[in-house]
């Protein structure tokens, strides 16, 4: 399959086409032997914010001599920017080999991915594949039922602010946005937050 006819095929699934649950992501994901637990990673939420904080953080670890990764959307020009290893876009061959494989097990499982979810996919296993050291993960809405948040472990849980948004899918207030963003929080593990008001007492409890 040429890129051309796979951007064909993923603009089918609809880029902003939304389906709550992680039950699809999860099923791919075993098939591809679960690439998503095989590099560290911060799992960064919120309404504003989220690119700028994982933009930065991954200049600071790759600075320092890590091998990092960074995941984030939209991309502005070319569907490449998303997916990004020690600093560049991920290369065509690594993309595509990943994008073949995740309609592999597409197949195998009788699922079909959501735009977002597929490209999550991807960059999962091309984030495995590489090696590398450490993973930048933005969130693309929410937290608890986005595709990201199928990482295991994230070292770190950021979430960066809270304001009224997808609130056909997360909730009408502050306070219940808020809960879907604290699903990206793990037990026994760090949360960094920026949120004020009464949705950081939501953050807190």
């Amino acid at each position: 399959m040429t890129f051309d006819a796979f951007q064909q095929e993923l603009s089918k699934r609809g880029v902003f086409r939304i389906r709550p649950g992680l039950g699809r992501i999860r099923k791919v994901l075993s098939i591809l032997g679960n690439p998503q637990n095989r590099f560290a990673s911060i799992l960064i939420a919120g309404t504003n914010g989220k690119g700028s904080v994982a933009a930065s953080l991954e200049s600071v670890l790759r600075a320092s001599g890590y091998r990092t990764a960074l995941y984030t959307s939209p991309h502005l020009i070319h569907l490449f920017e998303r997916i990004r290893l020690n600093g560049r876009d991920v290369l065509a061959p690594a993309f595509m080999r990943a994008a073949k494989k995740i309609f592999y097990a597409e197949k195998v499982t009788e699922v079909s991915l959501t735009y977002f979810e597929f490209l999550t996919a991807v960059a999962f296993l091309v984030f495995a594949e590489a090696k590398v050291d450490i993973a930048l993960v933005e969130c693309g809405m929410g937290g608890k039922w986005d595709a990201t948040n199928t990482l295991r472990s994230p070292l770190i849980s950021v979430i960066t602010s809270i304001g009224l948004d997808h609130t056909d899918y997360l909730g009408k207030t502050m306070e219940a946005i808020a809960r879907q963003k604290c699903g990206i929080m793990r037990q026994q593990q760090t949360v960094v937050s920026g949120v004020r008001g009464p949705a950081a007492k939501v953050i807190q409890q």
